[in-house]
């Protein structure tokens, strides 16, 4: 019941409002992820599941990631929509500035400065990064090494989709969250989608499926149409099940 589709997001600028989700803006060329150190934590291209799972157990580990930022520069803001709204060239609203949550530099030293991080960690992280970029191949993590990274990144850009040195100033960080698309824990089932007791009984008549039951994935997201695809194939299994159940019965 501590499962959900964990999505990180842009972090809201005041209480109660709403976190701004981010899907392909990870993964597109011209960005990298810090944490609270300046430096990089994960392959900032993988599915939002795992980056989710990522900083959950960090948090049990005692590592926890107090903050993250999205880095990038002006390239990047003129070339790509950003959190659900922000178009291309459309400057970041003054109330993120306002918030705490964005900050703006001429150069890499300047803007670790203002976001508050290790100025060393990360210019050094940010050279590094560039330097990878420039390869097109990303030695700390992978980034663009699978088709899920590559999916989401710019197929105008080579060689690699989702990797480009931040050389374009100014440079950017926007602040992030943790957020979610909505749970992914519930009831145990069987193959057959009939739930299961504490003791892995079956539960005569009762059956889950979709987001109610418990991700049939585990902790896991393996692509487009998880959750709906589950949904569709227990649904019917089901079904079939429970009707097989009456026409025994009758």
């Amino acid at each position: 019941m501590d499962q959900a589709w964990w999505f990180p997001a842009v972090a809201p600028t005041k209480a109660g409002k709403a976190p701004l989700v981010m899907l392909a803006e990870r993964s597109l060329p011209g960005s990298f992820i810090v944490d609270q150190t300046g430096r990089r934590f994960t392959n900032e291209s993988s599915d939002y599941m795992s980056f989710g799972q990522l900083i959950l157990e960090r948090e049990k580990s005692g590592d926890p990631v107090e903050s993250m930022w999205i880095v990038f520069d002006q390239k990047y803001r003129n070339s790509y929509m950003f959190a659900a709204g922000l178009f291309p060239r459309q400057p970041i609203p003054g109330s993120w500035y306002k918030a705490g949550i964005a900050h703006s530099g001429a150069s890499a030293t300047e803007l670790a400065e203002s976001m508050g991080v290790p100025v060393d960690s990360f210019t050094d992280q940010f050279r590094r990064f560039n330097d990878d970029a420039a390869a097109g191949t990303d030695s700390e993590f992978a980034r663009g090494a699978s088709a899920y990274d590559r999916y989401y990144g710019d197929p105008t850009v080579e060689p690699n989709p989702n990797l480009r040195p931040l050389d374009h100033g100014p440079y950017f960080a926007v602040k992030m969250t943790l957020s979610d698309l909505g749970t992914c824990g519930g009831l145990r089932a069987d193959e057959r989608g009939r739930v299961l007791s504490e003791d892995g009984a079956v539960i005569d008549g009762l059956y889950a499926i979709g987001n109610t039951a418990a991700n049939a994935f585990g902790n896991r997201y393996p692509g487009a149409g998880a959750t709906i695809g589950q949904g569709l194939v227990y649904g019917y299994i089901a079904a079939h099940d429970a009707a097989d159940k009456k026409i025994s019965a009758s």
